[in-house]
């Protein structure tokens, strides 16, 4: 398949292909995303390779270039239900990354003290936060007496993969929103 693109670089089809090996077969998220970039930039392109781009890069933990790719899928379409599901994965990465940091936090309040932060207002006087941390939607995230970051309410988040309750199962299709 590189050999097909080396040879035929104006063929997406090519690229989606091979993306969908890198996916499929090697597991290797991260190739599958640059792959499907590159290919979505090829005239003529589906508009669909956008969308398998920033899903990769999600998928392999990358969530600058994510964000990016979502950002440009947002801004370039003009169909409202890729517009939506932009937003969505965009208000999903919001919320991975705050989990990340707040839970870098629990563990530098228990390296420095020897013990886990007993609520979220000792974490953000800890680290000097402007008041409680909050989700996109404003509600404030949860400490767990272990330490753990979680939503208030998953259920809005359909694609977030932190912060969420062990086993948590999602309880209904997911609800929309226009908020980032």
């Amino acid at each position: 398949m590189k050999y097909g693109i080396a040879h035929n670089p104006d063929n997406w089809q090519i690229y989606y292909n091979l993306g969908f090996v890198y996916y499929t077969e090697l597991k290797d998220y991260k190739m599958a995303a640059e792959v499907f970039s590159r290919g979505s930039q090829v005239p003529g392109a589906h508009p669909f390779m956008k969308i398998l781009a920033a899903q990769m890069a999600e998928h392999a933990g990358d969530l600058a270039t994510a964000r990016l790719l979502w950002s440009a899928t947002f801004e370039t379409s003009n169909e409202t239900n890729i517009r939506q599901n932009a937003l969505e994965h965009l208000r999903a990465i919001s919320v991975d990354e705050d989990v990340n940091n707040l839970q870098q936090a629990v563990t530098r309040f228990g390296e420095r003290t020897g013990r886990l932060p007993a609520s979220m207002d000792e974490l953000a006087n800890a680290e000097h936060l402007t008041g409680i941390p909050a989700d996109p939607d404003g509600n404030a995230y949860l400490l767990t007496p272990e330490g753990r970051i979680q939503l208030a309410k998953p259920d809005d988040f359909p694609f977030v993969t932190k912060g969420l309750p062990p086993g948590y199962k999602p309880s209904a299709l997911p609800k929309f929103h226009t908020k980032i």
